[in-house]
């Protein structure tokens, strides 16, 4: 049963070539310690590219929207990424925006197998 579902979200999203685009979706990676050295330790930043499905933008207020993104979990799988929560940032249509880690179950990343969701916010100052 779950390969048949697996198989209708594949297609769903190959049906979806005219809404579905590239996002790239970053983890900028952190300050680390290098024990070895004693010195600061950087990680350098990793880029994924997926097609995704941009749903929908939403003024928060004046100065911030939110954008909700929809991405095949078996794309995900097939990269080897467990989950959206390791990125801190994506960029849609050329516009970087940051990945809401919110407990806020309104804009939490979701996945249920088959499909993950995740909400990006950008703020204007």
């Amino acid at each position: 049963m779950r390969s048949a579902v697996k198989g209708y979200v594949r297609k769903a999203f190959a049906l979806l070539t005219d809404l579905a685009e590239n996002v790239d979706f970053i983890n900028s990676g952190s300050t680390g310690f290098n024990y070895s050295t004693g010195l600061p330790g950087l990680v350098t930043p990793v880029t994924h590219t997926f097609r995704a499905v941009v749903l929908n933008e939403v003024m928060l207020d004046t100065n911030k929207s939110i954008t909700k993104i929809l991405v095949s979990t078996e794309l995900l799988e097939n990269a080897g990424i467990t989950s959206l929560s390791v990125f801190d940032k994506v960029t849609v249509r050329g516009v970087t925006m940051s990945v809401v880690h919110s407990k806020d179950a309104q804009y939490s990343i979701t996945d249920n197998g088959y499909v993950t969701t995740l909400y990006a916010i950008l703020e204007d100052s």
